[in-house]
């Protein structure tokens, strides 16, 4: 049985039966099990070891706050996490579309979008495009022509030996 603690009856009957020292904490979230039996210990204190009664409402108070902040970061972590679950879905369709692509660019425009939504940063496509499209406008760089001989591997090694003097 599921109980629903936005009900606001429900949650009164809870806390009431906090005051009575009867209430069931096992079938709570985490964040109610906690509040509710923090709130049974802060009653008992006021029912039988003499606290007063303005810091059994303050001390109640703070255990609210810390319940609704603990289920507000529950909250969160729940739709950050189904945010990446969708990131993690499109990431698959764009891998597909990398695997059909048939340019250099297309590939690298797609998997820049798979990266920025995988971590969740809208602009980092943008910008990886910006710098390809930067890259594709400037002059390719000229190769150095090797002649016949070189190609040898007296050749090679000599040259490597040469770039390591260097």
């Amino acid at each position: 049985m599921k109980i629903d603690l936005r009900d606001p009856d429900t949650w009164a009957a809870l806390e009431r039966q906090a005051y009575e020292g009867t209430v069931n904490v096992l079938p709570l979230p985490a964040p109610a099990y906690k509040y509710f039996s923090e709130l049974t210990a802060v009653y008992r204190a006021f029912r039988f070891e003499g606290m007063p009664k303005e810091e059994a409402e303050a001390r109640k108070r703070l255990l609210l706050k810390d319940y609704q902040r603990q289920v507000q970061e529950i909250r969160q972590a729940r739709e950050a996490n189904a945010s990446y679950q969708d990131a993690i879905r499109n990431a698959g369709t764009l891998l597909s579309e990398i695997e059909k692509a048939e340019s250099v660019y297309e590939i690298a425009t797609k998997a820049c979008n798979v990266i920025g939504k995988l971590i969740g940063d809208a602009s980092f496509y943008s910008r990886q495009i910006a710098k390809i499209q930067k890259e594709a406008e400037r002059p390719a760089p000229k190769k150095r022509k090797r002649k016949a001989a070189d190609t040898t591997a007296e050749a090679v090694e000599k040259e490597a030996s040469n770039e390591t003097l260097s």
